[in-house]
């Protein structure tokens, strides 16, 4: 495998990686590069993600690292929200990193990068609009 230096650490040219959030899943792959970010093989993160915080959390990883233009980041992502596939490509690329160089996982665990959210959302119960929202309650 090739490898090359940075910051003192010797880093993967190439890494992969996986990560979920609620009901999103998302694989990605880090190769050495430039910094382009290619979501589902043609869409930009900008266009994936319009919110400035979504798109803090895809990059998040880089920016603890101090990674950021170095990586070349392809995602593919399908299920959930636009949320829940931003925190799933988050957990994907903190793997990716951490197998392109274990030494970066310190770092990425102190930040809760590596940690999986397994919150998911309440089913809807019966007799109400949602899962927790009831019809305004009347004595007569």
């Amino acid at each position: 495998m090739k490898v090359f230096m940075h910051n003192g650490c010797e880093w993967l040219w190439q890494a992969e990686g996986t990560g979920t959030r609620k009901r999103a899943a998302a694989h990605v792959i880090i190769r050495r590069g430039t910094g382009q970010v290619r979501v589902n093989n043609d869409e930009d993160l900008y266009v994936r993600w319009p919110f400035y915080y979504n798109r803090m959390d895809v990059l998040q990883p880089f920016f603890l690292t101090g990674t950021a233009g170095i990586y070349d980041l392809f995602i593919h992502v399908r299920g959930g929200g636009s949320s829940g596939q931003a925190g799933a490509v988050r957990l994907a690329v903190g793997r990716a990193l951490v197998s392109a160089c274990p030494a970066c996982a310190r770092l990425l665990e102190e930040d809760m990068v590596l940690y999986e959210d397994t919150r998911q959302r309440m089913p809807k119960m019966p007799g109400r609009m949602k899962a927790r929202k009831m019809r305004t309650w009347t004595k007569r």
